[in-house]
């Protein structure tokens, strides 16, 4: 990207220092994608500049499973949906509505998509979580 679109986007890989530099540019508009915390660090900053900001935060992404759907096709977009980037992502569906009497139909059919998945539950290789903060964030949930 950066040989044939030099101006148009630049890219800085870092962590809070990094972040913290960058905010104290200018910029015509910022775009940030992350948790709230680190948000309001980004509005209070790009508000020293009138800089416009675009917040995507994550939200809650429901499925919607109706009775008519093929509960087969459903269920793998669904597992596909919530595993793609081992879930962290803010397109990751979080809950699924539906009727008492699809439930139990879609939760086997589910099933059957996971137990597909086996050898991803045993591999090494394959990441659970993306990082050390995310993982304490699930630990003390328990």
């Amino acid at each position: 990207l950066k040989d044939h679109f030099q101006n148009v986007f630049a890219t800085v890989e870092g962590a809070v220092p990094e972040t913290t530099a960058l905010l104290e540019e200018r910029f015509d508009h910022i775009v940030y994608t992350g948790n709230p915390t680190v948000a309001r660090v980004v509005m209070a900053a790009a508000a020293k500049n009138l800089t416009p900001v675009t917040l995507e935060l994550g939200g809650k992404n429901p499925v919607l499973v109706e009775p008519d759907a093929d509960l087969d096709d459903a269920a793998r977009k669904i597992i596909n949906a919530k595993t793609i980037n081992c879930g962290q992502i803010c397109l990751s569906a979080d809950y699924v509505l539906t009727t008492e009497e699809v439930k139990p139909k879609l939760i086997a059919a589910l099933a059957k998509v996971l137990d597909a998945m086996a050898p991803i539950k045993e591999s090494k290789t394959y990441a659970r979580i993306v990082n050390e903060r995310h993982f304490e964030c699930r630990f003390f949930l328990f």
